[in-house]
């Protein structure tokens, strides 16, 4: 093994175990009005980024951190390994608190919650509880979230990971049961351990008869599970970057910052990302954004290998009116097109499921010879929601040729289940793409 591949799978083995101090008297508490600005990672990590988190919350502490009596707060719900890849010890979620304390304004970590060992943090009712504990305790004038795992994007509960069993009607997918079977997770595939790792709404693995499973939220049921409205939801996570996410988080979340490809297993530059959202005034989450990229723009070789963008979901409604027009103007075509000639955004050609969706219309029209001012039209309503966005020129050695900010699905290179589930999305009942 090279000593960069090293370096990119086994640096996180080396670093020493987070330490929590435990304080927080009740007395201890600054003030009983509302605070400022609110700041929550919530960190599914009780998987194969168990390290790689670990990492980042420790390069977290090495930045800003907010005083305990300062109207900021920054607040983290996680759940980790024991010990790294070891999945059969169950553990507890916490939430913490992160503050500077006392005379010497040293860095201090007070548990405010824990949850009962065994449950599972890449769960709807879980996210939505410890949500909710925060918008009790901590009344604020505002809210911003970073949300830190594996993803899928729009993808139903355990597709991504085995195809095959949802094709075949053996699988089980976000609590409905199929053919009149019991709820069944599934299984957790190896990744090819010749690339770099990535985070791939949440993932945790669970065993049960010896076997590696894991579970995952939806994105509906993630949207649906916040309690508080959202300034901006950043996603350290792989394959968000889509217009279905996008649209399905438009009441949740005034920004979404998110990755069309996938996200190498280190992620944000942690040491930039709580002063960039709350010491910075106004609160700076594109800047979080543009900080990322330029961290991996300035490696080489696969390394280089990053997607990005800032979405202001608020101005969604004239895309959305303008490309319910445009599937219903070419609607044959979207179920046809060569998927080999448009902008894909994952390397493995057996899961091209997350396509570019100005390059998607872009194809349709000019292999039906459409009407080039629709393919205006597109673009000027993208640009209006796409504040900020920015791509390597390749990512895992796939060329980012076009990259308008959004990713779409194809229904030409999905299935009868995939179209039948996309169906079901908030974005294709308001569009129209797959009927």
């Amino acid at each position: 093994m090279t000593n960069l591949w090293k370096r990119i799978w086994l640096r996180a083995s080396l670093l020493a175990t987070v330490m929590f101090v435990v304080g927080c008297r009740p007395e201890d508490k600054p003030h009983s009005g509302d605070y400022d600005r609110v700041l929550v990672l919530y960190a599914s990590a009780f998987n194969s980024l168990n390290n790689y988190i670990k990492s980042d919350i420790e390069e977290l502490q090495t930045g800003y951190i907010p005083s305990y009596k300062s109207e900021e707060v920054l607040l983290v719900a996680s759940k980790f390994c024991s010990r790294y890849n070891d999945y059969g010890e169950q553990t507890e979620p916490s939430l913490v608190r992160i503050s500077r304390k006392g005379r010497k304004n040293e860095i201090v970590v007070d548990t405010l919650m824990k949850l009962p060992a065994g449950t599972v943090m890449a769960d709807v009712q879980t996210l939505r509880k410890m949500l909710e504990y925060v918008g009790d305790e901590f009344p604020s004038k505002s809210y911003g979230m970073i949300f830190s795992s594996h993803a899928t994007g729009w993808l139903p509960e355990g597709y991504f990971s085995n195809p095959s069993a949802f094709e075949n009607g053996n699988a089980s997918v976000s609590g409905r049961r199929r053919n009149g079977g019991e709820l069944t997770p599934y299984y957790e595939v190896e990744r090819d351990p010749s690339l770099p790792a990535v985070r791939t709404v949440g993932q945790e693995v669970v065993l049960k008869n010896g076997k590696k499973y894991t579970r995952e939220m939806e994105i509906d049921g993630f949207a649906a599970a916040i309690p508080m409205h959202l300034d901006y939801l950043l996603f350290d996570a792989c394959l968000m970057g889509g217009v279905e996410v996008a649209y399905a988080l438009r009441n949740t979340a005034d920004y979404v910052g998110f990755s069309q490809a996938e996200v190498l297993a280190d992620g944000f530059d942690y040491s930039t990302v709580v002063s960039r959202l709350l010491l910075e005034s106004p609160a700076a989450p594109q800047k979080v954004c543009e900080d990322f990229f330029d961290t991996y723009d300035r490696k080489s070789g696969q390394e280089r290998s990053a997607t990005i963008s800032f979405v202001d979901c608020r101005k969604l409604g004239n895309l959305t009116a303008v490309c319910q027009e445009l599937f219903d103007k070419y609607s044959p075509w979207f179920m046809i097109m060569d998927p080999t000639k448009v902008q894909e955004y994952f390397y493995d050609s057996s899961k091209h499921w997350h396509y570019d969706l100005y390059d998607i219309v872009a194809k349709v029209i000019a292999q039906v010879g459409g009407d080039e001012e629709d393919l205006v039209a597109l673009k000027q309503a993208i640009d209006e929601c796409v504040v900020y966005k920015a791509a390597t020129p390749n990512f895992f050695g796939v060329p980012i040729n076009c990259h308008s900010g959004l990713s779409m699905y194809l229904p030409a290179n999905g299935s009868q289940y995939l179209n039948n589930y996309y169906k079901t999305l908030s974005w294709n009942e308001a569009t129209g793409l797959v009927e």
